[in-house]
């Protein structure tokens, strides 16, 4: 596929001087997935510095599957973080499904591992089926949790719960396996309804800000 390179949010505007060597660090892959299918693909060297982030959609099947090939055999060019890469959409990108890409060893040799299905792989074309295996397996799982709206009621008494101490930084352990609970539910991030999807963000953060106050008084 022809400039394929012009899909790269990274920029020399915005783009970064490591500051240590990346040479050895293994690429891996960082994908996040909205309500209406748009897909954030970031290429990761580690936790600071990421040297792809490209935004298409589930169905682009042949430009995804193009964005995995040249990023297996192109070497990095430039390298910046995600909140350069992505500027005022940093965000709401944040904010959608997260679906991690590793690369794992297999029988000595070097392979990408996806848990949408648990699956090896080094194909574009396997990457591209997994974007859509997840977002499709997700979803469904978002529609039976909200089958009703008997869910919602839950959610809200989760909310109230995780706000109702402001000040105990202990009121966290108490509060864990809500928190817990609610960490492995983020396919309903792809929930159409937005005020599902904001309601869903306010426990997570409210998770966060309980996490971070008990982190900040037992350090």
């Amino acid at each position: 596929m022809d400039n394929l390179q012009n899909l790269n949010r990274i920029t020399p505007d915005n783009s970064l001087v490591p500051n240590y060597n990346l040479d050895n660090k293994e690429h891996f892959f960082e994908l996040f997935i909205s309500h209406n299918k748009e897909v954030c693909i970031v290429g990761k060297l580690d936790n600071n510095y990421i040297y792809w982030c490209s935004l298409t959609t589930v169905e682009e099947y042949e430009t995804n599957s193009a964005i995995f090939e040249y990023l297996a055999f192109h070497p990095v060019k430039m390298v910046s973080n995600k909140y350069n890469a992505l500027g005022s959409r940093y965000k709401e990108v944040e904010s959608w499904h997260r679906l991690p890409i590793t690369k794992r060893k297999l029988r000595n040799e070097d392979f990408y591992y996806s848990p949408a299905n648990s699956a090896h792989f080094k194909e574009g074309k396997f990457f591209a089926r997994e974007i859509h295996t997840f977002y499709r397996q997700e979803k469904l799982k978002c529609e039976y949790r909200l089958l009703g709206q008997l869910y919602v009621p839950i959610l809200q008494t989760y909310k109230r719960a995780l706000m109702k101490d402001g000040k105990n930084a202990s009121y966290y352990l108490e509060m864990k396996p809500i928190i817990q609970i609610i960490e492995v539910e983020g396919y309903l991030k792809l929930c159409p309804d937005p005020d599902v999807r904001e309601l869903y963000l306010e426990c997570l953060e409210a998770g966060k800000s309980l996490y971070n106050r008990y982190m900040s008084e037992v350090r």
